[in-house]
C-alpha cells in the first residue's frame, strides 16, 4: 500500500471519527411521540419528529407567516409530485392540501427551510389526544436530508449530515426504499409475503396492516386475537380491527406476539422501533 493510499485511508477515518452532530437533543421516551424544539417566528415551540409525513406542516395559527398559497403545477414543480387534485387521502381519510413556499426554521443549528413547500393543518385539536401542546411536524422534506441516530433508552436523537455512510456499530440492517409520497420503506415478512411497509414515528402504536393483508394473516392462521376499537381522527370518527400477531419477521429478527391495527397502509410505528436504537440512514438509504 503506497504513502498516498495510507494517507488518505487516515484522513478519510479521522474525517468520520472527527463528524459532529448538527443537532443533538432529548426527548422524552414517555411521550407520544419524538418532540423536539423548533424556532419558527421568534418563539420556540415542540414539533414532532414524524418520518411518516411527506412535508414539513405548520399549525394555522402560523398563516399569517407565510405568503400566498401555491397552486398545484407549483407544489409538482418544488416537489416532483404530481397532484391532480387539491386533495389526497391519508390513514385517517382524505384532507385538503393547502402548501406555501417555506420560511426559515431552525432545529438546533439545523436550517429547516428548502425547496419543499409547508403544508397548514389543525394541530391544537391532537393535543388531547397527544398530551403535547405542538404546533408543527417535521416531515420527509426536511429529515430526509441527514442521518438520525435515535437512542430510545436514554431519549437521545443527534442528526448528522451524513456525507458517508453509518459506520458505527449495528446488530441489524436492512434497506430503505421510498413510496410515490417520498415515505421511507423497508421490507417486513408477513408469513412468507414480502410487503413493503412505512416507517412512521409519528404513529404512537406498533404499526398497521392493510385490510387484504389482515385477511390474508387470519387465512393462515397467524391472528391470535383480535378486537375492534374506536380511532378519534381529525377528520372523523372511525372504527378500526387492533390484533395481535403470531409473529412477524424484519431485517432478519423474529417479533412474537406483536399487536397491530387494520389501516389503508402497511406501516412500522414508534412502539416497534423503541425496541431497538436506530440509525436513520436516509442519505444512504439504509436503517440500522
Amino acid at each position: 500500500m503506497t504513502v498516498k493510499v495510507l494517507l488518505s485511508l487516515f484522513c478519510s477515518l479521522y474525517l468520520y471519527a472527527g463528524e459532529r452532530a448538527l443537532y443533538q437533543g432529548y426527548f422524552d421516551t414517555q411521550s407520544a411521540g419524538i418532540f423536539l424544539p423548533v424556532k419558527i417566528g421568534g418563539e420556540e415551540c415542540k414539533f414532532l419528529f414524524d418520518t411518516g409525513a411527506s412535508f414539513v406542516v405548520l399549525d394555522d395559527r402560523f398563516e399569517h407567516l407565510l405568503g400566498e398559497p401555491l397552486s398545484l403545477k407549483e407544489v409538482g414543480a418544488r416537489t416532483g409530485m404530481r397532484y391532480v387534485s387539491g386533495r389526497a387521502e391519508t390513514p385517517n381519510g382524505e384532507i385538503g392540501l393547502k402548501m406555501y413556499p417555506s420560511i426559515p426554521m431552525r432545529l438546533g443549528k439545523m436550517q429547516i427551510a428548502n425547496r419543499f413547500p409547508y403544508m397548514l393543518a389543525d394541530l391544537q385539536s391532537l393535543w388531547p389526544f397527544s398530551g403535547v401542546k405542538f404546533c408543527g411536524i417535521l416531515g420527509g422534506s426536511f429529515l430526509h436530508q441527514f442521518r438520525w441516530e435515535i437512542d430510545f433508552h436514554k431519549g437521545a436523537i443527534k442528526g448528522y449530515i451524513g456525507a458517508e455512510p453509518y459506520k458505527g456499530s449495528y446488530t441489524a440492517r436492512t434497506p430503505l426504499s421510498w413510496s410515490a409520497g417520498l415515505i421511507p420503506q423497508v421490507a417486513v415478512d408477513l408469513q412468507g409475503r414480502e410487503i413493503p411497509f412505512d416507517l412512521d414515528t409519528g404513529d404512537n402504536g406498533s404499526g398497521r396492516v392493510s385490510p387484504e393483508n389482515l385477511l390474508y394473516l387470519k387465512a393462515t392462521g397467524q391472528v391470535l386475537r383480535s378486537h375492534e376499537q374506536e380511532v378519534i381522527t381529525v377528520s372523523e370518527l372511525s372504527r378500526s380491527e387492533e390484533f395481535r400477531l403470531r409473529y412477524l419477521r424484519f431485517a432478519d429478527a423474529t417479533y412474537p406476539n406483536i399487536i397491530l391495527q387494520e389501516s389503508r397502509q402497511n406501516a412500522l410505528g414508534l412502539a416497534f422501533f423503541k425496541r431497538h436504537d436506530v440509525v436513520l440512514d436516509f442519505p444512504f438509504n439504509m436503517l440500522y
